[in-house]
């Protein structure tokens, strides 16, 4: 049986697949499960597993009905937050709107936290302390997140003068997510994005104002996205 199109056996451990325009590898595990089933891991990479007694061609035929599935779950996981090793010793670096700062310890009584000379220069009574100058740090990060998003929410906003406005808008930790928007109009924002530059945190922000809108990832949501920014894509790849 001749592959279907834009899917193609390349060896009896793996499938190829285009999806949104980018091959990807399907890898095959066989086990004794009863259904099959298709997982797309974190790095993005995709395993079908199947009953050991499948066919390639009902193998071929499940992944391929599963294209649109596919589009989406990619989509959605390279949207994910990747876990960050940060260490806070003198002299690591500590990202903040695009840029890396070295960071420079100090010991006062007075908390400080500033941006100066390339540098992010931290004030506390034990800056010897990883676990007190990561609390300073968090709290700082927060502090800057709030202003900046609501800086960044008001200037989107301004695109869409005819659209539904956003309600509210949170700033808080995500494990699965940079941004949500709920059906009330509410949107949620990672804090995290404050490390990336304001044109990631835009794209963030439109994405989810285009969930005004349409509140699913349908044709006309990415319609709506491409124009209020073209280069969309191009900030999202910078999400990691």
């Amino acid at each position: 049986m001749d592959a279907a199109p834009g899917l193609v056996m390349t060896d009896p451990r793996n499938l190829y697949i285009v999806v949104d325009s980018t091959e990807h590898i399907v890898t095959l595990r066989g086990s004794e499960r009863r259904s099959l089933a298709l997982i797309v891991k974190p790095d993005l990479s995709i395993e079908c597993r199947f009953p050991r007694r499948s066919s390639i061609e009902v193998i071929e035929r499940f992944v391929r009905s599963r294209k649109n599935w596919l589009q989406r779950t990619i989509r959605k996981v390279s949207l994910r937050p990747q876990p960050v090793a940060r260490t806070y010793e003198q002299g690591s670096r500590q990202p903040f709107l695009g840029v890396e700062y070295g960071l420079s310890l100090r010991t006062a009584n007075n908390v400080q936290v500033r941006l100066s000379q390339g540098e992010l220069q931290l004030a506390c009574r034990k800056p010897a302390s990883t676990t007190n100058v990561s609390r300073v740090l968090h709290h700082w990060y927060g502090r800057q997140a709030k202003r900046i998003f609501a800086e960044r929410l008001s200037y989107c906003q301004q695109s869409f003068p005819r659209g539904p406005a956003c309600k509210g808008m949170i700033v808080r930790k995500m494990k699965s997510r940079w941004g949500s928007c709920s059906s009330a109009g509410l949107i949620t924002l990672n804090s995290r994005l404050v490390e990336y530059p304001l044109k990631v945190i835009d794209y963030v922000i439109f994405h989810e104002l285009c969930h005004l809108v349409h509140f699913n990832h349908n044709a006309g949501f990415y319609q709506l996205l491409t124009d209020k920014m073209p280069d969309w894509q191009e900030q999202r790849a910078l999400l990691s």
